[in-house]
């Protein structure tokens, strides 16, 4: 039997995401005896109570045991029922809110809560997987004595498999969430537990599983010393970012390094550590695990950017607060950028890929956009990309960036796609019907080209000039359609992200440091070797207006 305390990691090859088995098809009851090594679970722990057992207890024993009057629990009743009804009175929805009440009640005698949790120990397990007993399971952790809570775990919870099919379990998953909220109270965050020894030897079962990801999940928010549990999901990150649940413990890994990096190397820091989900307000100090985590964002962009799952992931590498806001994590912008000038386009016209394209634009070097700009112009693929699916969305937001920032290349851009916009909203008629909002001629390619040719316009009025000059000045300029054009000066956009909300990535930079009225904090690099370097005064972005296009 695996020792649950050790865990060997086993060296993971993130090249191509065929290297890995295939994910599973149903994220259901997992069976895996060859990898945890643990022996079945007995008979009828992991199985719902029959229906039958509910109704072979008469309702006259439950309702002489209702609570008729505030705080008047008939504690002596309780205890004189059976085993099997003491089942059906913690299963039942309305016997069991009285139940629950009882034991977390402050005015209770202690003895009379501690003769009712004895009752309650024998029957955890087949409550923990009922979706109404549950919760009873849940309170008798809360309020039981640190010896009953340990008899829980050891001759119960660690048993066999029951752990991990209570992980899995829709309703014995909330159970061990419980139960890692008060281990971590109990035992002052101390990650030397059986419990976390048998959570790390299935953690990459429960990461993709869509159950068992919020124990981790759990594990990740409230204990501050969880770098152990970071350390075996960042061994299997590729393949966890690409399953369906599995991006969801990716995305939690995303924001809980940079937490972990700072309780390691400031450990007066413990004590904020977030109790909750989302990005810490806190430093943020870049160590081991950001940096491992930058590591993989450059080496397997491409894997994950095009993958349906996969590309989540990214884009929430890339709103993170330890890659813009740290010279590190700049680096690391700089060089995918520069592994990408190749084979932008193709990414630019696929569906997945094209959302973490366009958020690379926003969070990247402006010479990214610019290298982008001068390939499109150079190898005459910018129609190529205009009339693309994908690839229009990508471009409208090139075309916002490069605005913003001034950019040489956005007249470049500009004057080259006059042309094709003109042609296009001169041929309206004979293309796309006298209605491109409807009908069949609206849904055919040349009716979906001039609805990109109009938001366009829209969005730059420049791409109209010398289109009609009979029509007057640009500020009476006026589209088949669409009525008078906008003049937009590329602060809002429809897609969602702005050009504008991000700060820039030179300013990000800079040695003197960038700092936004709302976020004063520091941000502190840490070398490899655990040191910290001050000399970085970047202070932490704002992504205000940052919203992750989903394919």
């Amino acid at each position: 039997m695996i020792n649950p305390i050790i865990y060997e990691t086993t060296t993971s090859s993130a090249a191509a995401a065929s290297q890995y088995p295939a994910l599973p098809s149903e994220h259901g009851k997992y069976e895996h005896p060859f990898r945890l090594a643990l022996p079945p679970l007995p008979p009828g722990y992991a199985e719902l109570p029959p229906a039958l057992l509910a109704a072979s207890i008469s309702r006259g024993s439950l309702d002489r045991l209702t609570v008729k009057n505030i705080g008047q629990f008939p504690f002596d009743d309780f205890l004189a029922l059976t085993d099997e009804e003491v089942r059906a009175y913690a299963e039942d929805h309305v016997t069991s809110l009285y139940l629950q009440d009882a034991l977390r009640a402050d005015f209770r005698n202690a003895s009379q809560v501690s003769r009712v949790v004895d009752r309650l120990v024998p029957l955890f397990l087949p409550l923990s997987f009922h979706s109404i007993g549950n919760y009873v399971s849940q309170a008798v952790l809360e309020v039981s004595d640190m010896a009953t809570f340990e008899q829980l775990l050891n001759t119960q919870i660690l048993k066999g498999r029951a752990l991990f099919d209570l992980c899995i379990h829709p309703h014995g998953t909330r159970v061990i969430q419980r139960l890692i909220s008060e281990a971590n109270v109990r035992y002052g965050g101390s990650n030397q537990l059986p419990l976390l020894g048998a959570i790390r030897v299935c953690s990459r079962e429960l990461a993709i599983d869509a159950n068992g990801c919020y124990v981790l999940l759990k594990i990740l928010d409230v204990m501050a010393q969880s770098g152990w549990l970071l350390e075996c999901l960042l061994d299997w990150f590729i393949e966890i970012s690409c399953s369906q649940w599995g991006v969801i413990t990716a995305k939690k890994v995303i924001e809980r390094c940079p937490a972990v990096d700072r309780v390691e190397m400031m450990p007066d820091m413990q004590q904020h550590y977030p109790n909750g989900p989302g990005w810490t307000e806190h430093p943020v100090v870049v160590g081991r695990y950001t940096s491992r985590l930058l590591d993989i964002f450059v080496s397997d962009f491409v894997v994950m950017a095009r993958h349906q799952y996969g590309n989540y992931a990214v884009q929430h590498i890339l709103q993170s607060p330890s890659l813009s806001g740290s010279t590190r994590g700049c680096n690391a912008l700089a060089e995918v950028s520069r592994v990408l000038s190749t084979s932008i386009v193709t990414l630019s016209k696929d569906k997945y890929s094209s959302n973490c394209v366009e958020l690379l634009l926003v969070r990247g070097p402006s010479a990214f956009a610019r290298n982008f700009a001068k390939e499109l112009l150079t190898d005459r693929r910018l129609e190529e990309l205009l009339w693309d699916t994908y690839g229009n969305y990508v471009l409208q937001k090139l075309l916002i960036v490069m605005k913003n920032r001034g950019l040489p290349e956005f007249g470049e851009l500009v004057k080259n796609l006059k042309p094709a916009i003109h042609a296009i909203l001169k041929t309206k008629k004979n293309h796309a019907g006298n209605d491109c909002s409807g009908g069949h001629s609206g849904n055919s390619v040349a009716g979906r080209n001039y609805r990109v040719a109009k938001k366009l316009v829209a969005k730059f009025p420049e791409l109209y000039e010398g289109f009609s000059k009979s029509r007057g000045p640009k500020s009476d300029m006026y589209l088949p359609d669409i009525g008078q054009t906008e003049v937009d000066d590329g602060s809002r956009y429809a897609g969602g992200f702005t050009a504008t909300s991000t700060p820039s990535w030179e300013a990000a930079c800079r040695n003197d440091g960038y700092s936004r009225p709302e976020s004063p904090n520091k941000v502190h690099e840490v070398n490899q070797d655990g040191n910290l370097d001050m000399s970085c005064g970047v202070t932490r972005g704002s992504s205000d207006g940052l919203v992750s296009a989903g394919g």
